[in-house]
């Protein structure tokens, strides 16, 4: 850019010292504003991944959990003539008769300290951290076949449904055997 001298009228270059300051201003302010920008992306970033960690954390303990209560339960052999069978309850814990296929042999399932327990013959099973919602019969033909255990992990709830070794079967409706 060109400005006229006061003496001669002239055009003459003009100065760049003044510029400077104003351009290094702008410079670090275009600096300071992607660096801002920068730093929230990763925050964001870091924030979406740590979640996705703690679901993946309580997805995998709810596989585990979900894993124990079946094999527990495939242990429950209820015979045929028991079709009267049903969920023992006592100061917050749920009992299941027949463990191995004995009335007195039990698998009880309760919350203890702040954990979810499985506690059977074949041994005991803590979760902490997990709490126990519900633990529901499943029913077929009206006999106990099974368990439907609500719990929650990190405050996400989840289901485990959980059928018997054996149960007793309902009736078909037939009239026997034919002869």
């Amino acid at each position: 850019m060109r400005r006229r001298s006061r003496a001669s009228g002239s055009l003459a270059p003009m100065s760049d010292e003044g510029s400077t300051l104003i351009e290094a201003v702008v410079a670090v302010m275009v600096i300071a504003i992607a660096g801002a920008a920068l730093f929230g992306g990763v925050g964001v970033g870091m924030r979406a991944f740590e979640k996705g960690d703690r679901a993946a954390h309580s997805a995998a303990e709810a596989l585990m959990i979900d894993d124990t209560l079946r094999e527990r339960s495939r242990e429950v052999k209820i015979p045929y003539w028991e079709r009267g069978a049903r969920l023992g309850r006592d100061a917050g814990s749920t009992t299941v008769f027949y463990y191995g296929g004995l009335k007195k042999s039990t698998l009880s399932i309760a919350e203890q300290d702040s954990a979810l327990v499985l506690d059977c013959p074949a041994g005991r099973s803590a979760f902490p951290g997990i709490h126990l919602i519900s633990v529901l019969p499943l029913e077929s033909g009206g006999a106990l076949a099974g368990l439907d255990v609500s719990y929650a992990i990190g405050g996400r709830r989840y289901h485990s449904l959980a059928a018997f070794g054996a149960a007793p079967l309902a009736p078909t409706g037939g009239s026997g055997s034919g002869g």
